[in-house]
């Protein structure tokens, strides 16, 4: 006899023995309806069976616990099964083939905990010693200025806003420069949807976006600058992601986040002070809005914050100013709003919501239904100049249109190149 015919009659001595003990048992499923006690002592019967099935030769069929399995080759009947434990995955848990749901739970608890260990332990490697590095503001100078953009994202910014905020920078030379959130994108390292072809750059084609259409002219306009990198929601994928050092990070010049966007090079310090230990999404929504920067005096005043932004909704700005009650400057929503409010012990603060230096209408794809108009989205970024005696703020807007853009009595003009660069972003 052939092992393929030895195999099939072993198979069919099997599924008749199977049968016939299916017979026998026919009227359990009676007998438990009229005396539900007996289910427990059926129960362990049931699951001594399965893991049999389960345990069948390798050679003759090879581990399984389904349902068809289990219909020609168990002693009970799948009605049975049904009545007793109402989900056939419960009755595989039961009988011990697969874990239970509390033992997954626990399982997957302790996976997620040893991946947020090694991401705190990358943080503290690659991220936490450029957290406040290269302090260089002088808080003894009477005034200082400062130029904020937020929400870059990288292919999606807008080259006509890019050349404004780089003027403005070259002529003004304020004394620090916050690069508010989002400066990259990272859709890859995303679980939102994506249009196939809408974001052409890989990871490192990003990182040196930064590095040399940000950071190198913003340094060489303006040496004497404390420039800091605030890590907003998209630019901390990165820093989520590089912890695993995955096979797709194979192709990056360098693992170390801090060496791949050349933070000494361009003396760049970041604000990131959360600890990267989150389990659950909300955990990482409630991490990432530690990020955040507040200016003091010299004697130790608080005078004005930025935050990336945690708040949404629109009342942001107002929940944002409420939160740490000082004057300060949120990105995040894209929108420009300005507001003011206070109490008798603050005083009246004024808080700022900066626009998007990304294109709206390109950034908003597979985001906003509709016209983006709608939700007012819109293109700048923001010049404030401190007096660090009162704490007087004086808050100045750099608006980008379409056409034209504006800046006190300057007016620029987009230029041919750049509008041709949009309408490639618009392209999907």
């Amino acid at each position: 006899m052939s092992k393929k015919a030895a195999v099939e009659d072993k198979l069919g001595q099997l599924m008749a023995e199977a049968k016939a003990e299916r017979v026998k048992n026919k009227s359990l499923l009676g007998d438990i309806r009229e005396d539900p006690g007996l289910a427990e002592d059926v129960k362990g019967l049931m699951e001594t069976d399965l893991r049999r099935v389960y345990n069948i030769p390798h050679k003759l069929l090879g581990q399984c616990a389904g349902r068809d399995r289990y219909r020609q080759l168990g002693n009970y009947s799948t009605s049975l099964v049904d009545f007793i434990y109402g989900m056939w995955a419960e009755f595989q848990r039961q009988a011990g083939i697969y874990d239970t749901l509390h033992t997954k739970t626990v399982k997957r608890n302790i996976a997620k905990t040893a991946r947020a260990q090694d991401l705190a332990r990358y943080a503290d490697q690659h991220i936490r010693p450029w957290d406040g590095a290269y302090d260089r503001l002088n808080k003894k100078k009477k005034k200082l200025s400062f130029l904020t953009g937020s929400d870059f994202h990288s292919h999606y910014c807008n080259p006509f806003a890019l050349r404004v905020f780089q003027d403005v920078n070259k002529s003004e030379k304020p004394d620090g420069i916050r690069l508010n959130g989002d400066v990259v994108d990272f859709p890859s390292l995303s679980t939102h949807r994506q249009f196939p072809g809408h974001f052409p750059m890989t990871i490192q084609d990003e990182i040196n976006w930064a590095k040399h259409k940000l950071f190198a002219p913003l340094r060489k306009n303006n040496p004497k600058s404390d420039i800091k990198f605030l890590v907003g929601n998209h630019d901390v994928r990165l820093v989520t992601a590089m912890a695993d050092k995955g096979p797709m990070f194979a192709s990056l010049d360098n693992l170390n986040f801090a060496e791949n966007f050349e933070l000494d090079r361009f003396k760049i310090g970041l604000v990131c002070r959360t600890n990267f230990l989150f389990l659950t999404s909300a955990q990482r929504e409630r991490d990432i809005a530690q990020n955040w920067e507040t200016l003091f005096s010299e004697d130790g005043r608080m005078l004005f914050t930025w935050v990336h932004g945690f708040l949404c909704g629109k009342d942001a700005p107002a929940k944002h100013a409420r939160r740490f009650m000082t004057n300060g400057t949120n990105g995040h929503l894209h929108d420009r709003q300005e507001i003011s409010l206070g109490s008798y012990a603050t005083g009246v603060i004024d808080w700022y919501q900066t626009p998007c230096m990304a294109h709206p209408k390109a950034v908003a794809a597979g985001y906003i239904a509709g016209p983006v108009e709608f939700n007012a989205w819109s293109c700048g970024a923001l010049f404030t100049t401190i007096d660090m005696g009162t704490g007087h703020i004086h808050n100045e807007a750099i608006k980008v249109g379409e056409e034209i853009a504006t800046f006190r009595d300057r007016v620029w003009s987009i230029r041919d190149a750049e509008r041709d660069q949009i309408q490639q972003m618009l392209e999907i």
